[in-house]
């Protein structure tokens, strides 16, 4: 079998099918006429016409031959295992088909297969004769192994078939899988031999058990490709092979059934099947090694319907699914799955350049317009295969200006395949998607999820479901991250809801859109979120209360300015950095707001009708505002909602979402205890009204007989650090309550843990205050001495503490009720005394002319900071009524 039968053969051709099989059982009868049909058919078959056996072993010819062909055809018949010739081929073929993804189909020409795979019969006759021959043992077991795995193989057996009829259907499936399974396709695949390696291990092909793979990723990422590229090479290895592409959309049309009978005809290649009814793949299918795929399954019904159970199917079965949900793979139990990975640079560069190739671009020109691509598509193959198409055969002026309107309008092929994604989402899911996308992509998750649990969006749940989706990911340092062209895809939906009129739609980011917006008076009831960048703003914006009355569904508010900003204080009202300005009988009436940050807010105080009660976070960084409002202010805090930050030129003051508080009992060595509010603002003093401080890390404090009574809140907490620390820290106090006794079981150790991030390097000394509320800590009357030791921790090692502090924080009450009580931070020599009954703690009222923070002390000597130690602690008075408020109502 060592020559072609048109012409000489050569290493480097290639054929479609190898045809094997005993000249002179076959040559002039069934094998003559299987070629002429194939070659009828345009395949190109490598056949052997004088059939001489020379020497020992097969010819390199002839190994080339079947290295180079993409199908075997073996005719076994009644002498094939007569001859060594033949069973030497044979061993090669089985190991080309484990390694060069060889399919083989074996036609049982009148002998009976299990005589074949057993050794029986005239098989086994052949076999002993060899054995015979002492040159021959070493080869008899390899070739008994061979027989046993092709005759394993789903194949034809001739007995009792019209020979012609038979001819037909072998070439007819020969020819549909040539059509269907294109090697060089898969040769030319980038980075595909990595990623099957992946696959290959999770499938563990070496076993008999059935296991089911799943293969999980965002779309246009190349999940279909690559199990197709699996699928190609191991298909061989099975009874029954179904590649079912799409099957999500089969279901759509098809139905149940309809999908049922077309995963059936496609395993048991019936095509003319009839089924009125679903019927049990179990008893179709128990006994055969199937390899299926299902590619794209966007419901569990799918996986139930077809694949249901692992003793659906004979021993070796493999199944694999492709899906955007990973929520569907671990419903059913797929917990062996692969995250499709995107392409590096390099891979994009080379998916590339065929179409630089086909169209003669310039190497300087393929490698401007490459880098421009590869950034636009970072990574995902649908986006460079639809733009490499079209770009590379434009003019270099024109693929610049495609590359330019990209950055307004997006690609609606790519656009299309991202958004089936977002189509399954329900509606609290698809909000919280379409937020991100215009507003907190980047952003701290926590906060994010604050902020959207305040819409009452579940973002919990929801954001699950996003990353399950692969629409986002979660970055190490905790931000909510998304891939730009998800990003685009969420912003193309907003600007879908009005093309022309930026006021009806939902979102608004664009600083033209919005600039336009409140000029024209335009916003209607449409808008639910503005975020604007003033660094994009050329000239002075004007918020009017007619240019915002029509907005009230407003739940996200933020003015920001992404540049840097100065750390000279005095700069802080500098009019250059706010470029907003606000008329003197400014309304806000926006009671669905959630979120206010207001960069370089020009009054002095939030208007009158400001209602706070649904604001998650309230931020005023760089503003002229000297007071959050005229008038007493109750805000009614609902469990589980109000975030408060309040930042004056530097600070960043928190009020944490769930506040809580924790009972500690003295028999119990350790507890924890919840930050109820931070502050950080810069500076290196702690104010005065911390009676107890000391230099370090640590600070001791004897307390009075007559601390603790029934006004008496919690303790103030308060550190100075050093500069040139990173974004992100940590801080640890451990705090120890000795009692009278001097038993050790009667102290109480209670640990504080919080974390403070910030957007850039702090650079300066800071000053951390820290309130934690211990309202309910039993037996506190005996406690004589208290011990705190502060730890700082960012991810560049320990931070160093210059000094630390402790105070104790108590309500203070009119003993005439006539006016309301105040929150009061005393030092820790002189508590109030107790109130004359229950009473509500709420935010007394704060006058220009009466200083707030009385007893704090100038941080830096500097008029700027006292002002911000004073706001910072309008801030704390804010947060602690609304926590006390809502305690006590």
């Amino acid at each position: 079998m060592a020559s072609a039968a048109a012409s000489s053969s050569s290493s480097q051709t290639r054929y479609d099918v190898f045809l094997s099989f005993r000249g002179e059982d076959t040559r002039n009868n069934f094998t003559a006429h299987l070629y002429h049909a194939l070659c009828q058919k345009g395949i190109n078959t490598f056949i052997d016409d004088d059939k001489l056996e020379r020497g020992q072993v097969i010819s390199p010819a002839l190994v080339a031959a079947i290295e180079n062909s993409m199908f075997s055809i073996v005719v076994l018949s009644k002498n094939y295992a007569f001859s060594r010739w033949c069973l030497q081929e044979l061993v090669k073929i089985v190991e080309c088909m484990k390694s060069r993804r060889q399919r083989v189909v074996p036609i049982f020409y009148n002998v009976d297969p299990s005589d074949v795979r057993r050794q029986r019969g005239i098989f086994g006759e052949a076999l002993a004769k060899h054995e015979e021959n002492s040159e021959n043992m070493e080869r008899v077991q390899s070739w008994k192994d061979a027989l046993t795995q092709v005759a394993n193989l789903s194949g034809w057996d001739s007995r009792n078939k019209n020979e012609p009829l038979l001819i037909k259907e072998i070439v007819t499936d020969i020819l549909n899988k040539l059509l269907s399974t294109s090697i060089s396709d898969t040769e030319n695949l980038v980075g595909i031999d990595a990623r099957m390696q992946e696959i290959e291990m999770r499938l563990c092909l070496g076993s008999d058990d059935f296991l089911m793979v799943g293969i999980w990723g965002m779309g246009g990422i190349g999940k279909t490709t690559l199990a197709r590229a699996i699928y190609r090479k191991i298909t061989c290895q099975f009874e029954a092979c179904c590649f079912f592409e799409n099957v999500g959309e089969d279901l759509a049309k098809e139905g149940l059934i309809g999908l049922q009978q077309k995963f059936l005809a496609q395993l048991l290649e019936e095509p003319n099947l009839n089924m009125k009814a679903l019927t049990s793949i179990k008893g179709r299918l128990h006994s055969k090694k199937v390899l299926i795929v299902l590619d794209n399954v966007n419901d569990p019904i799918i996986l139930k319907c077809l694949v249901g159970n692992y003793d659906w199917f004979g021993r070796g079965s493999r199944i694999i699914i492709t899906t955007r949900d990973k929520r569907l793979l671990i419903s059913h139990g797929v917990l062996n799955y692969y995250e499709a990975q995107r392409f590096n640079y390099d891979e994009a560069s080379e998916f590339l350049t065929p179409y630089s190739l086909k169209h003669k671009i310039p190497c300087d020109d393929f490698m401007e317009v490459s880098k421009e691509v590869i950034g636009y598509a970072q990574g995902l193959p649908l986006a460079l295969e639809v733009l490499g198409s079209f770009l590379f055969s434009m003019t270099k002026e024109e693929w610049r200006n495609q590359l330019d309107k990209l950055k307004s309008t997006p690609n609606m092929k790519i656009q299309e395949v991202l958004k089936v994604s977002y189509d399954g989402l329900d509606d609290k899911e698809k909000n919280i998607l379409l937020d991100i996308a215009c507003f907190f992509k980047g952003e701290d998750k926590d906060y994010v999820m604050e902020i959207l649990d305040g819409c009452g969006f579940f973002s919990l749940s929801g954001i699950r479901a996003l990353i399950d989706k692969s629409l986002v990911t979660i970055s190490w340092s905790n931000e909510i991250m998304m891939h730009d062209l998800i990003q685009e895809m969420g912003r193309e939906i907003v600007r879908q809801q009005s093309l022309e009129e930026p006021g009806k739609r939902s979102r608004l980011w664009f600083h033209e859109d919005i600039n336009g917006v409140l000029k024209k008076n335009t916003a209607t009831e449409k808008i639910e979120g503005i975020f604007l960048n003033l660094s994009h703003l050329e000239e002075m914006l004007y918020f009017t209360t007619q240019a915002l009355a029509g907005m009230n569904r407003l739940r996200l508010l933020k003015v920001y300015n992404s540049k840097n900003i100065s750390r000279n204080f005095k700069d802080t009202s500098n009019m250059e950095n706010c470029k907003v300005n606000f008329s003197k009988d400014f309304k806000f009436c926006y009671h669905d707001l959630r979120c206010l940050y207001f960069y370089g807010y020009s009054l002095k105080s939030l208007p009158n009708d400001f209602n706070p009660k649904n604001l998650v976070e309230l931020s005023m960084p760089y503003s002229r505002i000297k007071q959050l409002w005229k008038g007493i202010k109750v805000p009614v805090v609902k469990p589980d909602t109000a975030l408060a930050v309040l930042e004056a030129s530097n600070p960043g003051i928190r009020i944490p979402h769930r506040a809580s508080y924790q009972r500690i009992d003295p028999v119990v060595k350790l507890g924890i205890a919840t930050v109820a509010l931070k502050a950080f603002i810069p500076g290196s003093r702690i104010p005065d009204w911390i009676r107890y401080q000391s230099s370090g890390s640590e600070v001791k404090a004897e307390l009075p007989p007559n601390w603790f009574n029934s006004n008496f809140l919690g303790f103030a907490f308060s550190f100075v650090t050093c500069g040139h620390f990173s974004c992100l820290f940590m801080l640890k106090a451990d705090v120890l309550f000795d009692w009278t006794s001097r038993d050790d079981s009667s102290s109480v150790d209670i640990i504080i843990v919080e974390m403070i991030s910030f957007k850039r390097r702090l650079e300066t000394d800071h000053v951390c205050l820290c309130y934690v509320p211990l309202p309910q800590l039993r037996n506190c009357s005996q406690v004589t001495h208290i011990k705190v030791s502060f730890m700082a921790v960012s991810r560049e090692g320990e931070i160093e503490i210059k000094r630390c502090g402790v105070g104790v924080v108590y309500s203070n009450e009119d003993g005439n009720h006539n006016n309301p009580p105040m929150i009061r931070f005393n030092s820790i020599s002189s508590p109030p005394p107790p109130p004359r009954s229950k009473s509500t703690v709420v935010l007394e009222e704060i006058h220009e002319e009466e200083p707030s923070g009385n007893g704090c002390s100038n941080v830096d000597g500097s008029e700027e900071v006292r002002r911000n130690l004073e706001l910072l602690l309008s801030a704390l008075r804010i947060g602690l009524n609304q926590i006390f408020g809502h305690r006590n109502a």
